[in-house]
């Protein structure tokens, strides 16, 4: 299945950016596509903003408006740690990410872990 922000529909792209070597969209799912010679490579990277809107929602909000949640927290190493051994990430590109992946995967470690908004908090992962 295609879709507009997806990491795969790389023909706006091309035709409009053409000078550009990668694009990182943010959207439930981070994705990113990476032109090289000889064309395209995309894959998702990992959750994002569906997961943190489930967060802000926790905290009384529709969303984190600018940012201000994420801003106020610091790092958690052992959230990163652990959502950074997901079994996805071990797998080669390109790969593909479901929205269920941050609602049932991402988010209930987070929330067992009890990283909420009311304690600040900021989720970083690695890019590549």
């Amino acid at each position: 299945m295609w879709w507009t922000g997806s990491a795969y529909c790389t023909d706006w792209r091309t035709a409009f950016f053409s000078n550009y070597q990668y694009f990182l969209n943010i959207g439930g799912i981070a994705n990113i596509s990476v032109n090289n010679e000889g064309g395209y490579k995309a894959f998702d990277i990992c959750a994002a903003n569906r997961v943190l809107n489930m967060l802000a929602n926790e905290a009384g909000q529709e969303f984190d408006k600018d940012g201000a949640l994420a801003r106020s927290g610091q790092t958690n190493q052992a959230l990163l740690n652990e959502l950074n051994g997901l079994a996805y990430y071990t797998h080669p590109i390109p790969k593909s990410l479901a929205n269920s992946f941050g609602t049932d995967t991402v988010y209930p470690i987070i929330k067992n872990m009890s990283c909420l908004p009311q304690m600040p908090y900021t989720l970083m992962w690695p890019i590549l």
